[in-house]
């Protein structure tokens, strides 16, 4: 068996494909072609020997596509493998399964017919089965996501629309922050599929539900409109932390907050010591900064259980912060967070956890700090809201939040399509 610099070798000593070569071939061919239709004009018996010369072509070859031209044609088509009612049956269940969110691929939907059938068919079969049915299934690109979502009506993208109008338009940038928690975890390696769907789905159905394998530590950053953010909460599944944590430059309640929490994620317990201990701190801090102690302060959040505890909502109160709770199942596109903290977030802890092999729980932290900082600079920070439709703009010669339109309506139209 020849070794990869053997066969390195003998590629190289190949001669290389000129243009004038494949120009010869091409008019090679287009002459075989026309030599096949003169014949096909002139009989199919001619003399070889006569004719071969003329083309320019030896007398084998020629006799050779005289056979292939020569040769009949089927006159039965291939028996059809399925009736039509058949195949509307497969239809119904491809529509079924995408409203049900348990959508078939390629592979699943081969095994689907041969389970339902006892016919084994090909790819082939179904791309020709797509293409006759073309108007009502298709193939389209699913992309990966966390959850699956649920339908959101307009009745609450407009109210909540009403909220942002007349309590967060024309508030200091400052005073208006968003807050939500990011699992970082052992994914699988999820990437975008081709999955068999009706024709009508639009690109806002296209993602298909990652399962997780279960949440490692949690990290809660807070960010506001003004770029600036809240040292991070990272929750960790350990009661304990490792001596090597100091070694990292992890300055506990300076550049870091640490809580434990049995599973791992944010509950009402682990949200009411980051009000108290962290949030409502800096929010004074902030206030202070810029002289305006009694200044009402907005926190965007999503409907987590903790996020609505009545004790949580008290203590938000008595701090002069008030809620604005984003509607249900629509975080992927009106948090500021979801919208690009966390995008940013997950692929800067992904590269990091690639180029390093310490799994030790202080390096496995000093990370994920890492990938927080570097997803919530100032800039970033101030697009992440843009991209939710909030915006800053310059009144009385101080910033103040605004609805920017046309990223308000690009959002609306991923929660709610047109042709819904």
């Amino acid at each position: 068996m020849l070794n990869q610099k053997e066969k390195f070798s003998q590629y190289n000593k190949r001669p290389l494909i000129s243009t004038d070569v494949l120009n010869q071939r091409i008019t090679d061919q287009f002459d075989h072609h026309f030599a096949a239709r003169v014949l096909d004009h002139v009989g199919r018996n001619p003399p070889t020997t006569t004719v071969a010369p003329i083309l320019d072509i030896s007398a084998a070859y020629l006799q050779k596509l005289v056979s292939k031209a020569g040769k009949p044609s089927r006159e039965t088509p291939s028996r059809q493998r399925f009736d039509e009612q058949d195949e509307r049956v497969f239809i119904a269940e491809i529509i079924e399964r995408f409203n049900q969110g348990k959508f078939f691929n390629t592979e699943s939907f081969m095994e689907y017919v041969f389970e339902e059938t006892l016919e084994v068919v090909t790819r082939h079969w179904v791309r020709s089965f797509l293409g006759r049915y073309s108007d009502e299934v298709t193939e389209k690109c699913f992309k990966p996501r966390e959850e699956a979502r649920m339908n959101v009506t307009m009745e609450d993208v407009n109210n909540y629309r009403g909220e942002l109008d007349t309590k967060i338009v024309g508030v200091p940038n400052w005073a208006v922050w968003a807050l939500d928690e990011c699992g970082e975890q052992d994914w699988p390696d999820a990437k975008p599929m081709l999955m068999l769907v009706p024709s009508r789905a639009t690109e806002a159905q296209c993602f298909y539900k990652v399962k997780k394998n279960g949440v490692l530590h949690s990290v809660l950053p807070c960010i506001n409109l003004s770029g600036e953010r809240i040292i991070p909460l990272i929750v960790i599944k350990r009661k304990t932390l490792d001596a090597e944590v100091i070694a990292h430059s992890l300055r506990i309640n300076i550049n870091i907050a640490i809580i434990y929490a049995k599973k791992g994620y944010v509950n009402g317990e682990v949200l009411n010591r980051f009000q108290r201990e962290i949030f409502i701190p800096s929010i004074n801090n902030t206030r202070a900064e810029h002289n305006a102690p009694f200044q009402q302060t907005y926190l965007m959040m999503d409907n987590l259980k903790a996020h609505k505890m009545q004790e949580q909502l008290l203590l938000m109160q008595q701090a002069r912060i008030t809620p604005i709770f984003i509607p249900a199942h629509s975080s992927h596109a009106l948090q500021p967070e979801d919208l690009l903290t966390f995008s940013v977030l997950k692929n800067e802890l992904k590269w990091a956890n690639l180029s390093s092999e310490d799994r030790s729980q202080a390096a496995v932290i000093a990370r994920l700090l890492s990938a927080t900082e570097s997803a919530t600079t100032p800039s970033k920070n101030r697009a992440a809201f843009r991209r939710a439709g909030i915006g800053s703009q310059l009144v009385g010669g101080a910033l103040v939040a605004c609805i920017v339109e046309n990223e308000w309506n690009k959002r609306v139209k991923e929660l709610i399509p047109e042709d819904d």
